[in-house]
């Protein structure tokens, strides 16, 4: 991609291709800070890790402080009858748990 200016005009007319609008003001201030997001997004897309390195993101649910009670010996099954395999796909996409679990 080659060098190009970014100036008040060419947000502007991002602003059409976004269906928003900005003021004079707003445009002005973006552009006080654009050429820095540029080289950073610059310096990500040149950032290739390997397959072995790990998400960026961990999801734990758990507040500050809360403890998660231990298992105390997994799941147990109800012991219901499983109930035969409908025909159709529909019919299977939409039962209920209890009878997918089975």
């Amino acid at each position: 991609m080659g060098e190009s200016r970014i100036d008040v005009e060419t947000i502007a007319a991002a602003e059409r291709v976004a269906g928003i609008d900005y003021d004079e003001a707003e445009r002005r201030q973006m552009l006080a800070g654009i050429g820095g997001q540029i080289a950073r997004t610059a310096l990500r897309r040149g950032y290739m890790p390997d397959n072995g390195f790990g998400p960026a993101v961990v999801f734990n649910p758990r507040l500050p402080g809360m403890d998660i009670p231990a298992n105390d010996g997994g799941v147990v099954p109800s012991g219901a009858a499983v109930p035969t395999l409908p025909d159709d796909d529909d019919d299977i996409a939409y039962a209920p748990l209890t009878h997918l679990a089975g």
